[in-house]
């Protein structure tokens, strides 16, 4: 059973820990594309998600797009 994550990080830290957790083989349990989910679930736009990433908005969106 998922629980849901209590976090004092900010946004950028823990989309930054999604990230991370999704580049070893952790999940997100949304049904829709990880990457997604995870921006969704710290509230941020792509072009914020992007830029704490450090990529391209255009990069993020083929990632969200990505099977």
């Amino acid at each position: 059973m998922n629980t849901p994550r209590v976090s004092t990080r900010s946004g950028g830290e823990e989309s930054a820990s999604l990230f991370q957790e999704m580049k070893c083989g952790g999940t997100v349990s949304d049904p829709e594309h990880p990457v997604v989910a995870a921006r969704r679930k710290v509230g941020l736009t792509q072009d914020e998600f992007a830029r704490i990433l450090g990529i391209t908005v255009r990069t993020l969106q083929g990632w969200e797009q990505s099977p």
